[in-house]
């Protein structure tokens, strides 16, 4: 599969999510970034990070995403109550 495939791909899964889960967004890849982006603000879809050791230390992030936690199952309870239908 070439890049262009792979990338191809990940914008169909991203098409087709509820929402994006990044974790753990303290080391996120290019890649993660670039979906982020893509999901919030291409689709206009919500963007949860897991991030222990960067929540509020990174303003953009912080800021840009619609939630920000320091633990996954703290991550998980939100996306279930808030997020779910």
């Amino acid at each position: 599969m070439t890049v262009s495939e792979l990338i191809g791909r990940d914008k169909r899964d991203l098409q087709k999510a509820d929402l994006l889960f990044l974790y753990t967004a303290d080391y996120c890849t290019d890649g993660s970034w670039l979906e982020f982006g893509y999901m919030k603000y291409k689709l206009g879809k919500p963007v949860i990070l897991c991030a222990p050791n960067r929540k509020g230390k990174m303003g953009w992030s912080d800021f840009e995403a619609d939630a920000v936690y320091t633990s996954i199952d703290e991550a998980i309870d939100k996306i279930i109550n808030y997020w779910s239908v």
